[in-house]
């Protein structure tokens, strides 16, 4: 039995069964292996804020060559920005370069509260992460559900 290419999602898109995920590529590397991915016949590039590198993917798929709207990209909102999903999507599709993604996935089902110590990662003064314990998600997944009507996002979801 032949194994699938593409799988169907709850809107009837299709995500290409293998993708490459720019997680943990070194700096100055991810656009050259985004590019080789793309030309090589790769169609899913998978992205996120907290990898701190959207921008080389960016870079990545404009230098493949491959046209946009024939590559399906998954990016992330991460956890301090779930009070403002509309600003984190901007930001990630700034940096990839790209008016709309493909599939828009909440990174971590709980916000975190950025502060002095990192945007990204913030860190209490005892060590631990300030969780907003208050936070109700699903008024994310509401802001989650507004870019999806507005186009810029085909699909949603929640990863981890």
């Amino acid at each position: 039995m032949a194994l699938p290419t593409h799988f169907k999602l709850y809107t009837g898109a299709q995500i290409p069964a293998v993708g490459l995920e720019a997680w943990k590529s070194e700096p100055g590397v991810v656009r050259q292996a985004v590019a080789y991915a793309l030309k090589d016949g790769y169609r899913h590039i998978d992205a996120a804020l907290i990898y701190g590198n959207e921008n080389e993917v960016g870079q990545g798929i404009k230098d493949s060559g491959v046209p946009r709207e024939d590559i399906f990209i998954t990016g992330k909102l991460w956890n301090t920005h779930q009070d403002n999903v509309q600003a984190g999507l901007k930001r990630t599709l700034d940096a990839l370069g790209t008016d709309y993604l493909d599939l828009y996935l909440i990174h971590w089902p709980v916000r975190l509260v950025p502060n002095e110590t990192s945007e990204l990662l913030p860190v209490n003064p005892d060590g631990t992460r300030p969780v907003d314990r208050l936070w109700d998600q699903k008024e994310t997944w509401r802001q989650m559900e507004e870019v999806y009507k507005s186009g810029k996002v085909k699909a949603i979801g929640v990863v981890n």
